[in-house]
């Protein structure tokens, strides 16, 4: 589905697959969507998941956010390690050297784009930078699959990254009301 909004978004002839690479012991996929967008790569990472039984029968907001910790910081450092990844294989040689803006896409994770989870995410990448370094520094931006639907009614004046950072700095917006706000603030009507 998501593959489908971002050919809704962006021009067929800029859109790729992931790219596969490694050896077949080994086999990997880069990133699931690829977008060469005027130069700069967006590469879309997209995370379809489920809270565990418990978590839903209990509604316990602890294991929930623990959860929902788990999973972002899992994409984040899946992201990473496909673009530390550009050095060592020849199969994303075309990387090299190259704006990369790495997008999580997820199905069901409430809130994601915006700064509710930024301490938690914040504290798990310094915790991991030893085994991952510069992980720490990695940027990434997150967001829902109805955010992804809705920026393409702002894509021509803002990148997907700006709306997300406005998002994180406007204190109770979210993705969504940032794009109603570049809406309106561009005559957009």
């Amino acid at each position: 589905y998501v593959g489908l909004i971002i050919k809704d978004t962006y021009d067929a002839q800029d859109i790729e697959p992931g790219i596969p690479y490694g050896s077949k012991k080994d086999a990997r996929e880069f990133f699931d969507w690829i977008v060469n967008d005027k130069g700069a790569y967006i590469l879309f990472e997209t995370k379809a998941y489920q809270f565990p039984f418990y978590v839903l029968q209990t509604g316990d907001l602890d294991s929930v956010r623990k959860e929902i910790l788990k999973k972002v910081v899992g994409a984040i450092r899946q992201m990473y390690e496909r673009v530390q990844d550009i050095q060592k294989y020849s199969e994303l040689e075309k990387f090299k050297g190259k704006d990369l803006r790495c997008v999580a896409v997820f199905y069901d994770i409430p809130f994601i784009s915006t700064n509710t989870y930024d301490e938690d995410i914040k504290a798990a990448l310094n915790g991991m930078d030893s085994k991952y370094p510069g992980i720490k520094d990695f940027k990434y931006t997150l967001i829902s699959v109805d955010e992804l639907e809705n920026y393409q009614y702002v894509k021509s004046c803002v990148t997907i990254e700006e709306v997300a950072d406005r998002a994180r700095k406007t204190p109770g917006a979210g993705f969504t009301s940032e794009i109603s706000a570049i809406y309106k603030e561009n005559n957009l009507d």
